[in-house]
């Protein structure tokens, strides 16, 4: 599964986004939590539709 989260700019946004530690070890729990689901087989390859494939 892939998400886009989209959101409007503020002036804080467009001035760029500088990690403070909490946020760094955020990101990089949520990307050693989505390795495990990986190595667990429970994040499953795309699917498409039966729909797309009967096209």
């Amino acid at each position: 599964m892939r998400v886009m989260v989209l959101v409007k700019a503020t002036e804080d946004s467009e001035k760029g986004f500088l990690p403070t530690t909490e946020a760094r070890e955020a990101l990089e729990a949520m990307g050693r939590f989505n390795e495990e689901l990986a190595k667990g087989r429970h994040l499953a390859r795309r699917r498409r539709p039966q729909a797309v494939l009967a096209g």
